[in-house]
Formats: C-alpha cells, structure tokens, sequence
C-alpha cells in the first residue's frame, strides 16, 4: 500500500548506522541515490552484482536519469534488457505487437523506454553498469543514423557485436515501416483516406 511504503521509506531514513534493504519495489528503489543501489542478478546459476561506480555518470546524466527512468519507470530497475525507443509509437506499439507474436514483454523483463527526453548515453552507461541487457531501435531519419552511431559506440566499447544491440529502420518511422510493410489498409482505412 502506498502508505505503508511511504512509513516504510521515513523508518529507513531515521536509521543512523548502516542499512541495508533488498525489495522488488521500484518505487522505494527510486528514492535512494543511484550509486547505493547494488543488483544482484542470477544466470545460469551464477550469482553476480552490478552497482553503478561513483563518477561513470554526470550529474546531469543522474538527474535526467532519475526523472525519466527511475521516478516515472521505477520497476525498470529490476528489467532483464531495456527496449530502448524514440517515440510514443514505439511504447504503445510494441508489447502489443510482442503479444501477437506470442510474448509478453513484461514476463521476459523487457521494459521500453523513450529516450528521447533522457538520451542514450546515461541509459546505456546504467544499462551496462547495472549488467541489464539493451537494445536501440531508431527511426530511419538523420537523428536516427545519429542514435545508432552512438549505441554502436557503447557497444564497441564493451566489446559487444554492434548487430545484437541496435537496428534502424531502413524508413524514416515505425508508421511509415508498418505502411509500407503490409498495414497500409490499416493506414488509410482509419484515417479516411480512399
């Protein structure tokens, strides 16, 4: 219960020694500063943790970070991989496409996020720092190309195949691809258009 939570938060707050918390609940993960947070992930049986390290990101890359991700997107956090997207389109659309391909993407642990408002670079440094997987999917225009250059980057640096982590559309938007790629009577139906 939200109230509960909020009580739960102020105890937290009032311990003066060493604390330490574990919870599934993004929204009292998000309260506390980026770097007090350590995950703890197990793979193949393996149990491993990830923090973010003091200085991998600037104080502008924390505050745009905790707005857009951790206070609006709070279980994010907890994710597997972050679809990452431009646009509105693309996190309306998505999960519903990834269920008539028989996959919820909640249940694989997939969140999308806009980043748009954020940027790529703090999304991916976290990403990569708190060991979730993720992928670009960029628009086919100018920006797009601009985008895919810099998640190449990130990948290159970590040593990953530029290829399993970002794909443009050859199109310049999600609409435009799903027109010209067999929906275009969906298209034209719904906005009226003989």
């Amino acid at each position: 219960h939200p109230m509960t939570l909020q009580a739960v938060k102020i105890l937290i707050e009032r311990l003066k020694w060493q604390k330490l918390v574990t919870t599934q609940s993004g929204d009292l993960l998000s309260d506390f500063p980026l770097q007090s947070i350590c995950r703890i992930v197990r793979y193949q049986g393996v149990i491993r943790h990830f923090r973010v390290k003091p200085g991998a990101l600037s104080r502008e890359e924390i505050r745009r970070l905790s707005y857009h991700v951790r206070m609006r997107m709070s279980t994010a956090t907890f994710a597997r991989c972050w679809l990452l997207v431009e646009g509105e389109s693309e996190i309306w659309l998505l999960p519903h496409l990834a269920r008539l391909c028989g996959y919820d993407l909640s249940m694989e642990g997939i969140v999308c996020i806009e980043f748009a408002q954020c940027g790529i670079s703090p999304l991916i440094k976290t990403a990569d720092q708190l060991g979730i997987g993720w992928f670009l999917l960029a628009d086919g225009d100018a920006a797009g190309k601009a985008y895919i250059e810099t998640a190449r980057h990130f990948a290159r640096i970590s040593n990953k195949n530029t290829d399993d982590h970002c794909l443009r559309f050859r199109e310049k938007d999600i609409e435009h691809h799903l027109f010209f790629n067999g929906y275009a009577d969906v298209y034209t139906e719904y906005a009226g258009v003989p």
